[in-house]
């Protein structure tokens, strides 16, 4: 499946800022490719550095990790719960409360990176096993209707965001 594939139907509206910034991707590559890229890159931010937040009020580097880690496995799990229970509805997640409760739990560098590898790792698999029919498959989010399919490039359009943050505002 490829990005250009969705439909706006097939989404919430809030999923264009991060989803149309792709342009045409391939689901599983998308996903295998922004993992090597993004773990590349974070390799070369000092371990210290990764406790830097660019204003008062704001992420660190690690507790901007750590939401991508979070999101990812939240939309995992609203990407299987729609492919196996089209229709159904779920409920938002407070991301900021998701933030503020791992605070108590941040790890190192290379605990944080191999945490968001395996989540990506997971996702990857996890999008492979659905059939084309289940990547079409939508259920309702917040109201709105959201694709299987939708919910996977969400996560590589969100990864993108924060990536971008990071280099304009971070580093």
């Amino acid at each position: 499946m490829y990005s250009t594939d969705l439909q706006q139907k097939d989404y919430p509206d809030y999923f264009n800022k991060y989803i149309v910034p792709l342009g045409s991707v391939n689901l599983i590559e998308g996903l295998n490719q922004s993992k090597d890229s993004f773990l590349i890159y974070m390799q070369t931010i000092e371990e210290q550095r990764y406790n830097y937040s660019y204003q008062q009020g704001k992420w660190s580097i690690a507790e901007v990790v750590q939401h991508l880690t979070d999101t990812e496995r939240v939309f995992q799990y609203r990407a299987f719960h729609f492919a196996r229970n089209p229709e159904s509805e779920l409920l938002g997640y407070d991301h900021e409360l998701f933030a503020q409760n791992a605070k108590r739990s941040l790890n190192s560098k290379s605990s944080l990176l191999e945490q968001y590898e395996s989540v990506r790792n997971s996702s990857v698999k996890l999008f492979e096993s659905f059939s084309n029919e289940e990547l079409l498959n939508r259920g309702i989010l917040i109201g709105q209707y959201a694709s299987v399919g939708a919910l996977g490039f969400f996560i590589l359009g969100h990864q993108k965001h924060h990536l971008d943050i990071l280099k304009n505002r971070y580093l």
